[in-house]
């Protein structure tokens, strides 16, 4: 019996030797193509290199200006996107206006239109200060804390007598040193939803 098992320790010890030679065999070949084939790509770059030399100068670590397109305006500090629920697309010309209600408020209205993308990113106003100017002034004074107010006017989107809301108004603080704040408002004839977006 003992050499019955012997035998098969041996026989199994044997195959296990011979698989692990062929796969040591395979992994050396494989090595070896490696190599040559890392050897053969080093001679066709260095082949590359050269015949670039002979066509043109190669000019390197020349800065690229990076410009933004000259009619891009700069973002207004409070912008804000209206989405219909009820067609799971932009609401577009929705009539809004942002009013500062403290520290200085409340303030004349600024007021905009949603394009067809349903965002609002410029406000127009009576002439006076510029919403990109309140904020750098109050950014100076009080901590920079406000209370504002935007006004969605939802019953003329929708229709007066199609819609709950006539009106929905979002208020929120901000912090002038903060930078950019982006409201979108998720709205249905029933229902809406608001939080702060990036």
């Amino acid at each position: 019996m003992r050499s019955l098992i012997s035998r098969s320790l041996l026989k199994g010890s044997a195959k296990f030797l011979r698989s692990r030679a062929r796969t040591e065999s395979i992994a050396i070949y494989q090595t070896r193509e490696l190599v040559d084939d890392l050897a053969q790509d080093t001679i066709i770059i260095s082949k590359l290199q050269n015949d670039s030399k002979k066509l043109r100068p190669v000019i390197m670590n020349e800065p690229t200006p990076l410009t933004a397109p000259p009619s891009a305006p700069a973002r207004e500090p409070i912008t804000c996107h209206v989405l219909d629920l009820t067609t799971g697309r932009p609401a577009s010309s929705v009539s809004v206006s942002l009013n500062l209600l403290r520290p200085l408020g409340p303030s004349a209205p600024l007021t905009a239109v949603t394009s067809s993308d349903g965002r609002i990113n410029h406000w127009s106003g009576e002439a006076g200060s510029s919403l990109s100017q309140i904020f750098a002034n109050l950014a100076e004074h009080d901590d920079g804390e406000m209370l504002w107010s935007l006004k969605f006017d939802t019953g003329a989107y929708f229709g007066e007598s199609k819609t709950f809301f006539p009106e929905v108004e979002v208020k929120f603080f901000v912090n002038a040193k903060d930078g950019h704040y982006h409201v979108p408002l998720l709205l249905g004839p029933w229902s809406y939803t608001t939080y702060r977006g990036s």
